[in-house]
């Protein structure tokens, strides 16, 4: 269960309801939000992000702890693994204590039975869930997702409360994924300087 969320349906039906606070839709595309700001790392005729910020390469530009809601809707599966440590950090940097951060993207292990299997007679379907629609040079799906994997990859970078449960009913195959940000996060130095009593 997601809290307030159990499903995507039930994210989305929220969406410009009940929302508070500084709320950051990354990776946007052409979905934006209202009282969200839309983040993408291009702007053109079809994507209007709100704010031009790439990621990968950029800090976000809000102080520390000020951010109550990231949310990156099918987007993290278009960016290389080698990036996340720096963009997960970056979000917990943002984050208030106990802010969430929502992800969203296709469960490769359930994409890739459904391919395997053909089901529903759809594979040339089951094999965009896996490498994207590939419409353009960034729709490529570039990491197999796994919600194990990315909760604890998430729990070693400053989140806890990591919970996940399929997108929606109709869309199993998908998962959502929410995680909060530590309010006291345990770190490296924090065990040293207990360990050696400074």
């Amino acid at each position: 269960m997601l809290g307030n969320f159990d499903t995507v349906d039930s994210v989305s039906s929220t969406i410009g309801q009940g929302v508070e606070g500084l709320c950051l839709n990354i990776g946007c595309g052409e979905t934006t939000f209202p009282n969200f700001i839309n983040v993408d790392c291009v702007a053109n005729e079809t994507v209007k992000p709100d704010l031009i910020c790439n990621i990968k390469k950029e800090k976000l530009p809000y102080a520390d702890n000020t951010v109550d809601q990231i949310w990156m809707l099918h987007a993290i599966e278009h960016i290389e693994m080698c990036f996340w440590e720096d963009i997960f950090r970056e979000y917990a940097r943002c984050l208030r204590p106990n802010g969430i951060l929502l992800l969203s993207y296709p469960e490769f292990s359930e994409c890739a039975r459904r391919f395997v299997n053909n089901v529903g007679n759809q594979k040339a379907f089951w094999r965009k869930t896996l490498y994207g629609r590939q419409l353009y040079p960034s729709d490529y799906h570039v990491v197999p997702m796994d919600s194990r994997e990315l909760k604890e990859i998430l729990e070693t970078l400053g989140f806890y409360r990591v919970q996940f449960c399929p997108e929606s009913k109709c869309s199993e195959y998908n998962t959502i994924l929410r995680a909060m940000k530590d309010p006291d996060p345990i770190t490296r130095e924090s065990v040293i300087v207990k360990e050696l009593g400074l």
